[in-house]
This record gives C-alpha cells, structure tokens and sequence, in this order.
C-alpha cells in the first residue's frame, strides 16, 4: 500500500480489521466537518469520530469504517473484500491522502505565503469512486455547498442501487437513464451534463481519459480539475475558479498559486477552510 506498513489484521467475525500506523498530523476533525456538509445520506455516514460509507469495488459490495487513534487509523471492511484486500487499501489510502508528508507540504507553504495562516493537518478529503466525484462536481457547478449537496443527493435516491440485504450504493454510471433526470430540480442543461458524464464514463476510463472530458457539453476545467483533487489525490491541482477561493484571495494585493508549486492541491484545501 504505496509504503504504508499494516501493524495489524484480524479478520474475526464478518469484518477485516487493519490498523495503518500513521505518526504525521491529521485534523480528523476537519475531515469530517468537511464531509458533514456534503454527505450522501443513503451512502455514507458519521457517528461520532467515525467514518463509514457503502461501497462497491471490482464488483464486489460492502462497506468500510474508518477513525484515528493516537498511532493512526483503524479500517474494517466487509469480509467479502479479502481477495481484493491490497487494492482497496490504496484507495482507501489515497481517500484519505494517507500517503502525502503533509509536515514537508506544510513547511513548504508556511514559506511561500507567509501572511497566510496555514492550519496544521489539513489532508486532501477525497472521494472513494471517480464517477462519484464527477458527480458531485457537476451538481456543485456555481452553487452553494448546501444546494450542491442537496441535489447530491436527490440524484444519489433516484438511481440508488440495492443489495440483497437491502443496502444502498451510489450508482454507476451504467444505472443513470435521461427519463428520471427529469425528477432533478435543477435546470436542463445541468441534467443534460449528468446525463452525458454518465454515458462518457461507460465509453471511457475517467482515470486515462481524465483530459478527454473537456469535450463534454457543461463540463471545463473546473469539474475536471475537483475530480483529479478529490477522486485522483493529484498534489498539485489549483481550483483557482472555484467561486469559494475567489472570495478568498480578493483580501490579498497580490496572491500567486505557484508559489505553491507541486503542492498547489493542499493551498487549496488550505483557502478553503477559511471561507
């Protein structure tokens, strides 16, 4: 897992319990205010300190929780992912940008922007599914949080898969049809942009393809630009359309994002925690 080490795996009952040593600083608690704001109810949830979300990986469906203690995090995940144990690890491992040296990160833009308060243990909050996060960065086109959240999750309870079991999974892209995009309350050509994300991703792998997107109708830069922060953990990726951003560098005379060069991924998350 990308030179993390596992101090500890049980596989007792119906979970995998693995304990990821992790000694850098992490605001868990940033984490999760984060993602409160933007939860999908259906899919994923917080309880206290933990982290927990359904998911569906190579197929295979399940879900995982997640929450740090003083030498770093314990994950348990549904017993049925223990033949794809080491590949889901990575993505967790990268959801949760466990892999970055975010004291060095840090150092680096305390020194670029110095009249800027830079808040320790601030990771990249990720996204486990490509396709999510694309989703979620159509819906959030030139909106607030919570309208994008809304319309989150109208889209998630609209195409919903359902295990046996009764459990709920954000959609694949396969399950998105244009009749019931027509329950969204949003305006047509934002449907029209899901719909055609949607179909893109069926002819398409996001990951190789990522750039090829830019000939959707109604995506740019800026979607494209949220998938690679939040799905892909790219380091250096600079949301400097992002409407929330813009608010805040207007307070500085001169404000330049390459100072911050291969870290420009981490200025971001940093101007976003001060709107």
């Amino acid at each position: 897992m990308n030179k993390k080490k596992i101090s500890h795996l049980n596989t007792k009952n119906d979970e995998i319990h693995i304990k990821i040593p992790y000694q850098l600083s992490y605001d868990w608690d940033y984490f999760l205010s984060f993602q409160s704001k933007r939860l999908i109810h259906s899919v994923e949830s917080i309880d206290g300190i933990t982290y927990s979300r359904n998911i569906i990986f190579n197929d295979i469906y399940g879900k995982f929780r997640i929450f740090p203690d003083n030498k770093g995090f314990n994950i348990f995940l549904s017993k049925n992912f223990l033949p794809v144990l080491p590949e889901i690890l990575r993505q967790i491992s990268s959801m949760f940008d466990l892999n970055s040296n975010i004291a060095l990160i840090e150092n680096h833009l305390s020194s670029a922007y110095p009249s800027l308060m830079i808040k320790k243990g601030f990771h990249i909050p990720g996204v486990f599914c490509p396709f999510e996060a694309g989703v979620r960065a159509i819906c959030g086109q030139q909106v607030s949080v919570a309208a994008a959240t809304n319309l989150l999750n109208q889209f998630t309870n609209l195409f919903l898969r359902v295990d046996q079991y009764g459990n709920t999974y954000f959609p694949l892209p396969s399950d998105i049809c244009k009749d019931k995009l027509s329950k969204l309350s949003t305006m047509n050509a934002k449907r029209d942009t899901l719909y055609l994300f949607a179909q893109w991703c069926l002819e398409h792998d996001i990951k190789e393809d990522i750039d090829e997107l830019i000939a959707v109708k109604g995506i740019g830069k800026w979607t494209i630009n949220y998938i690679k922060l939040r799905a892909f953990n790219h380091s250096d990726i600079w949301m400097g359309g992002d409407l929330g951003i813009k608010k805040v560098i207007k307070d500085f005379v001169s404000f330049d994002e390459n100072k911050a060069i291969p870290w420009r991924s981490y200025l971001t998350i940093q101007l976003w925690s001060h709107l």
